[in-house]
């Protein structure tokens, strides 16, 4: 276990696009070890902010005794308490910070350029102390680090690197962004349409399409596009959209799926990037290379059912009971357009496989012999992803997942204790007669290790998934989630049951429940 990890708090229907939150010691010998080098890794960090308050505080002094008030809220804002949940949410800026007029009077000038420089310095700093957090098995508190010296300084070349940024044309931009934009002709992105040509936007925003290097009337295209061999392609930072169902739509779930990567991202770090990955990464971060881009996950939409179904039933003769599906062996995932049910919540299940799995330098089957169980559960929980007014919502205890698992445990006294549940492969467990129950309790269980006390064995879990998904899996040396907790599998039972008794899954409506 990478028990060196902060603890990060999951509320219940409050945003958790963070990496921080409140550290609770698990009760092993190891993670109290971790926990005191952990804590003097903190110290650090605490002593080199007071050092840097200390000095913003001297020159405020000195500004008021010189009469220069003008700039003192500039400076009084770096003495507030960095707040990390916001660094993690908040968009990074795009350009670069301007230089400090040579026009202004010089003692203006002079204190302006003192506090970029003290800044730049305590970034600097930070970054060095995060390469010591990864030598340490601390690689949470590393990528806490890195958000906070992109704060004291958004400029700094190697932390925007491993945040996913290279500098173009005096902007951070994405690997792909800058592709785009180096393209000849140059590329733009437009909101219903995705990356144009910059000569094409005006003939798209008038009606017109380019199919086959022919102008045709936005009808005519559509007409042609609803034949998948033609469909329409977007691509994203991250996806690629094949969809005949329109342009739009598929900018519009290119969107929505961007948005989920980002925030799964954000979230669990430890997933995208181990420790040795991340330790890598930072001795690179010296290059001024940008980040390399990795291939696009792909994703096929499909205008009807009929359309997925006739696509996927060869390889599946179970189709027809899905609404969206993961083929590894293809690396692609499918969905069909169905205005009367639920799309994000497949969306969001399915691009949860694909990203965990795609994510590895060496795919394997996961899940085959054992510890099945997670693979589906932590995917259902990911089904409660939501978006509102710029807030990410997961979790909420009256989704149809979280309503089931309670229901099947109270109601229908189904239960499989879990280290029974943790010894079954993903043949047993999908042949069960009870597949409907065990994703219930599976789903449960996801809500359960995140959430439980605050997140108390939500590195566990987390450690528990990177390892299924690693080298290790290949090499059967999985650990138990017993062992990861320090908790025998009894208790983690009993404290399961209790925890789920008491969630508050009630809704106005009994939701339908899904596969």
């Amino acid at each position: 276990m990478s028990a060196l990890r902060k603890r990060i708090r999951l509320p219940l229907f409050l945003s958790v696009a963070v990496l921080l939150g409140l550290r609770v010691a698990c009760p092993t010998v190891a993670t109290a070890q971790a926990t005191r080098r952990d804590d003097a890794l903190r110290q650090q960090r605490d002593r080199l902010v007071e050092a840097f308050h200390a000095d913003i505080n001297t020159k405020i002094k000195e500004l008021r005794e010189e009469g220069l008030t003008d700039g003192l809220p500039e400076l009084t804002v770096w003495l507030e308490p960095v707040n990390h949940e916001l660094l993690t949410q908040r968009s990074l800026p795009r350009a670069r910070q301007p230089e400090i007029p040579f026009d202004l009077p010089a003692a203006q000038r002079e204190w302006r350029v003192w506090l970029r420089k003290r800044r730049e310095d305590l970034a600097a700093d930070l970054y060095v102390l995060s390469r010591r957090a990864v030598r340490t098995q601390s690689p949470g508190f590393a990528w806490e680090l890195i958000h906070e010296v992109v704060w004291f300084d958004p400029d700094h070349q190697n932390a925007r690197h491993l945040l996913g940024d290279q500098e173009f044309e005096n902007e951070w931009v994405t690997p792909f962004e800058a592709q785009m934009r180096r393209s000849n002709p140059p590329r733009v992105w437009h909101d219903r349409f995705g990356w144009l040509p910059v000569n094409h936007v005006e003939r798209y925003e008038n009606g017109e399409r380019q199919f086959n290097s022919r102008w045709l009337p936005a009808d005519l295209e559509a007409e042609r596009r609803h034949d998948f061999r033609y469909a329409w392609e977007v691509e994203t930072d991250h996806f690629l959209i094949k969809t005949n169902v329109s342009q739009e739509r598929g900018v519009e779930l290119a969107g929505a799926l961007e948005h989920f990567h980002d925030w799964f991202q954000r979230s669990f770090p430890e997933l995208f990037t181990s420790p040795g990955q991340l330790n890598e990464a930072l001795q690179r971060g010296t290059s001024r290379r940008g980040p390399r881009r990795r291939p696009p996950f792909v994703v096929h939409f499909y205008r009807t059912k009929e359309d997925y179904v006739s696509r996927l039933i060869k390889k599946n003769p179970s189709i027809e009971i899905t609404n969206g599906i993961y083929m590894p062996d293809e690396r692609i995932a499918h969905f069909y357009f169905d205005p009367d049910n639920d799309t994000e919540s497949s969306l969001y299940h399915e691009a949860t496989h694909q990203i965990l799995f795609e994510l590895q330098a060496v795919p394997h089957d996961v899940g085959l012999d054992a510890n099945f169980w997670v693979i589906e559960g932590f995917a259902c929980y990911m089904e409660s992803f939501r978006q509102k007014n710029g807030q990410t919502i997961i979790g909420t205890p009256s989704n149809p997942r979280f309503y089931w698992a309670k229901h099947r445990l109270v109601d229908e006294n189904f239960f499989v204790p879990l280290e029974q549940l943790s010894r079954l492969g993903r043949q047993p467990f999908q042949a069960a007669g009870t597949l409907r129950q065990l994703y219930s309790q599976s789903s449960g269980l996801a809500h359960f290790f995140l959430h439980y006390q605050d997140g108390l064995y939500r590195d566990a879990l987390i450690d528990y998934i990177a390892a299924i998904y690693g080298p290790e899996s290949r090499r059967g040396t999985i650990p138990g989630l017993d062992h990861l907790t320090g908790v025998a599998y009894r208790d983690l039972d009993q404290q399961y049951r209790s925890y789920i008794t008491e969630l508050d899954t009630e809704d106005r409506t009994t939701p339908v429940e899904s596969q």
